[in-house]
């Protein structure tokens, strides 16, 4: 498991969330219109940086980050703005594939990487 920034499940009193790192190209051709976004948004580095808003403008964070993600968190729930995940069991099907994929794939493998190659 990779290590989570403090986030949205501090904010939620939650655990931190397991990542798994599924191929943006592969998600595309496995379900393509719920992962059109993914595609498009991740296809490419995303780099965020406000150092011009700070120069420019004077920006300076006054929220931290745990506290704006419990207001957002907040927010989206009292406009009932928070999916019910067992609405939406796409999302566990493809991970339960990924995991069965990787499992067949190092049973497959085994033996190469067992001799070296």
């Amino acid at each position: 498991m990779e290590p989570v920034p403090p986030g949205e499940a501090e904010a939620l009193g939650a655990q931190p969330p397991t990542l798994v790192h599924i191929p943006t190209d592969l998600l595309a051709q496995v379900v393509p219109k719920t992962a059109e976004w993914v595609r498009e948004n991740f296809q490419f580095d995303n780099v965020f940086d406000n150092s011009a808003a700070k120069a420019d403008r004077g920006f300076r964070c006054t929220v931290p980050w745990v506290e704006g993600a419990r207001r957002m968190i907040a927010r989206l729930d009292a406009h009932g703005q928070i999916p019910n995940r067992d609405d939406h069991p796409l999302e566990d099907r493809v991970l339960e594939a990924w995991q069965r994929l990787g499992s067949r794939m190092a049973k497959d493998l085994a033996a190469l990487n067992a001799s070296g190659v």
